[in-house]
Formats: structure tokens, C-alpha cells, sequence
């Protein structure tokens, strides 16, 4: 009997845990309009509403750092962010993470320049339960009209759904070149380079992971200062600058300080 009362309550742990993975996102569908929903950012404490977006792109990501699936997305939703978001694109990640602090520790060290909420209830999370999510990761692409164009887009899909939001491609289908602000990275290189041989210091290039997560910071310092965020923007510039003096990271960092305003 013991050994039936196991079994009996394995099966239904299994068929609650397939049927939660199948409800996922029921109650947001393609063409409906997204709910307004409001929360403080994750890094800067400032309010967060999805309307305040329109006319935009928004791509509103339910995801955690303890799932696998949403890690292994991270880089097409990285990719997707770097060639789009000068475009039109933005991005609302929704952690259903239990600890606040290693969600944006998580952030802060993979260069997850986009916008975050967390409010540590894991599964319990508000929005996470207002929305029905049931599942991650739970992606959803908000066209320009507040409507939801994509549901769960991951991978090249994920691309293309905000290649076809954006609403600008280039004739013949393909991606346009580097943005404006990938265009003034290379320009910025060139200069660095250029200060460091008038004044006859070699900077090192960084490598491995000391590159990775220098350019995460770079990121972040950068969006930040996009978006009026000096405070942190002058604090991640401040980190490279610290953390790996004498490299050509900290050489673009102090560049970046020299041209944020004498403002918090």
C-alpha cells in the first residue's frame, strides 16, 4: 500500500509538473495587448511600466539563473539586444529568482544591459503569477501597438520576430551594419590607441574571462549612461578603471567618465 501511495502521488507531482509547462503564458496570446505592469528596476530602483514603452519593441523575458533553458537562451537574448536596442528595441527581464542579490550579481556580471524586476517569491513572484507563468523561460515580443506579436520566440526566431517588429529591414532581407554606437566603440578604439602611442604607453589587452567581463561592464556603463543613469554608469566606468588598470578597458572607461555630466 505504501509503495502505491508513492507511486500514485509520483504520477501526479508529473502530470501537475507536464500540465504547468503546458499552461505557460495561456492567458497572453498573440495579437492581444499586453497588460500594463509597474515595478522598480532591479539595479537603479526606478519605476519600471510597460506603457511608458509604447511605441517601442519590448520583449518582456520571464526567466531565473537557476534555469538551465533561460542560460542557455542568455546569449541569443544578449545578441539580440547589442543589434537591435539603438533601433527600437527594449528589454523587461522578469527573474523568478529566490535571492535578490545573486539575481544581480548574475546581471551585473553577464553584462545584462536591459532593464530587470525581481522580487525574490521565485514562483510566487506578482507578475509572474498575474501573467499565469507557469514555465521559463516565457518570452513574449510586444509590437510598437502594445500588442503581443510573438509568443515564447527563442534562438534565431527570437531574431527574426524583432527583425519583423522593428519594421525596418534592408532590401534583400539582410541585417543592417553596426549601429551607431558599434560604429563609435570602433572609432573610440582607434583613439584610444592612437592617446596611448603619443604618450608611450603600451596598454595590455585583456583576455578569457577578464575581457568577457570587462566588456559586460562596459555594456552596462554604457546603456546606463544612454538612459541618464550617470550614477551607475560612473560606477561601472569606475570598476574597469580599479579592476584592470593599465589595459586598453580601463583606457575606454576613463573615456567614458570624461564624458558623463557633473551629475548624479
Amino acid at each position: 500500500m505504501m509503495h502505491t501511495g508513492v507511486t500514485s502521488r509520483l504520477v501526479a507531482t508529473g502530470l501537475a509538473v507536464a500540465f504547468c509547462a503546458a499552461a505557460s503564458g495561456q492567458s497572453l496570446r498573440e495579437g492581444q495587448e499586453f497588460p500594463n505592469f509597474e515595478d522598480k528596476d532591479l539595479l537603479t530602483g526606478e519605476k519600471i511600466a510597460l506603457q511608458d514603452f509604447r511605441g517601442k519593441v519590448v520583449l518582456v523575458d520571464f526567466w531565473a539563473t537557476w534555469c538551465p533553458p533561460c542560460r542557455a537562451e542568455l546569449p541569443h537574448v544578449k545578441e539580440a539586444y547589442q543589434k537591435f536596442h539603438e533601433r527600437g528595441l527594449e528589454i523587461i527581464g522578469i527573474s523568478l529568482d529566490g535571492d535578490i542579490n545573486q539575481c544581480k550579481k548574475f546581471v551585473q556580471d553577464n553584462g545584462m544591459a536591459w532593464r530587470h524586476i525581481a522580487d525574490g517569491k521565485k514562483w510566487d513572484a506578482r507578475l509572474a503569477r498575474q501573467f499565469g507563468i507557469n514555465a521559463i523561460p516565457a518570452a513574449f515580443l510586444v509590437g510598437r501597438d502594445g500588442k503581443i506579436v510573438a509568443v515564447k520566440p527563442r534562438g534565431p526566431e527570437l531574431l527574426r520576430a524583432i527583425e519583423k517588429a522593428l519594421g525596418d529591414v534592408q532590401a534583400g532581407g539582410a541585417l543592417p551594419g553596426p549601429s551607431g554606437a558599434a560604429r563609435g566603440g570602433a572609432k573610440g578604439k582607434d583613439k584610444s590607441a592612437g592617446a596611448a602611442g603619443a604618450s608611450g604607453e603600451a596598454l595590455k589587452e585583456l583576455a578569457g574571462e577578464d575581457a568577457k567581463k570587462a566588456d559586460s561592464w562596459l555594456q552596462i556603463a554604457r546603456s546606463m549612461a544612454a538612459n541618464h543613469n550617470y550614477r551607475l554608469a560612473r560606477k561601472y566606468y569606475q570598476r574597469i578603471v580599479d579592476t584592470y588598470s593599465g589595459t586598453t578597458h580601463a583606457k575606454k572607461a576613463q573615456d567614458g567618465l570624461a564624458g558623463l555630466p557633473n551629475e548624479p
